[in-house]
């Protein structure tokens, strides 16, 4: 039997202003009878709708704008204590995810912040196969910088997380 979640809708939206436009409320209050019988909001036995904003890096690059979905996403979602977020989030994007990208089959690393619900902390891989992580390359990461036992201990993963997500098609 498979545990966990089994699918993963991303969506890249111009700003997370979006979810609170007229033209998407109307859209959301009046499904059709497909996206009742399609629709995680109805379906799913778990359903998660956070939005989320990316800080890291601060701006859409064209690069990152231009490319295709990647073949597989590793996703994280956590929280970090108050006591430690400022440097935890200037280790984050000065050295843990750029070793990350160094690594083979990492296309790119990308972090957020919660605009509405929680964790507060959302980071995304893009690779080029599902199995990245697993390899020797990735797990030596987790202790080639000084800082990195100390920063890992403090964040807060949600269950399953991190997952990695195989694509199974993509809306363009």
């Amino acid at each position: 039997m498979v545990s966990g979640p089994k699918h993963l809708a991303v969506y890249e939206l111009a700003s997370s202003a979006v979810m609170e436009s007229d033209e998407y409320l109307k859209v959301r209050s009046n499904p059709t009878e497909w996206s009742k019988r399609m629709s995680p909001e109805y379906t799913a036995t778990t359903y998660i709708r956070n939005v989320y904003e990316m800080i890291h890096p601060t701006g859409l690059t064209d690069e990152i704008a231009s490319s295709p979905m990647a073949p597989a996403l590793q996703i994280g979602r956590m929280g970090i204590p108050a006591e430690v977020e400022d440097d935890w989030n200037h280790w984050y994007d000065t050295v843990y995810v750029p070793n990350y990208e160094t690594v083979e089959g990492v296309r790119r690393g990308r972090r957020y912040t919660a605009v509405a619900g929680e964790p507060k902390y959302l980071t995304m891989y893009e690779f080029d196969h599902t199995e990245v992580s697993k390899g020797d390359e990735w797990l030596r990461q987790q202790t080639a910088h000084p800082d990195n036992a100390r920063m890992r201990e403090a964040m807060i993963h949600l269950p399953e997380s991190p997952g990695v997500w195989r694509k199974t098609f993509e809306l363009t």
